[in-house]
C-alpha cells in the first residue's frame, strides 16, 4: 500500500530552478504560506514534472508546517550547491 500514496502525488518529486527554490525558501523563513501557495500554483504551470512538487509544497503550505517546509526545499538546495 505504501506505493500508492507516491502515485497520488503523481510521480518522482522534481525540483524546480534553484533561483525559484531561493525565492521559496525565502518565503517559508517569512511565514508567507498564501504566498508559497501561490508560487506552487505558478510552478504547475511551468511543466507537468514540477507538479508532484507543487502539490507537496501546497500541502505542506496548507498545514502551516513552516519547518517542513524549510527542510523540504532545503534538502533540494543542498543538491543543488553539490559538485
Amino acid at each position: 500500500e505504501t506505493e500508492r500514496s507516491e502515485e497520488t502525488v503523481g510521480g518522482p518529486i522534481v525540483p524546480p530552478p534553484p533561483s525559484e527554490l531561493d525565492r521559496l525558501y525565502k518565503l517559508a523563513r517569512m511565514g508567507n504560506m498564501k504566498r508559497i501557495r501561490d508560487r506552487a500554483a505558478d510552478l504547475e504551470g511551468l511543466g507537468s514534472q514540477y507538479v508532484p512538487f507543487a502539490r507537496k509544497l501546497q500541502a505542506l503550505a496548507r498545514g502551516f508546517k513552516d519547518r517542513a517546509i524549510l527542510a523540504f526545499i532545503q534538502q533540494y538546495l543542498s543538491e543543488e550547491e553539490s559538485p
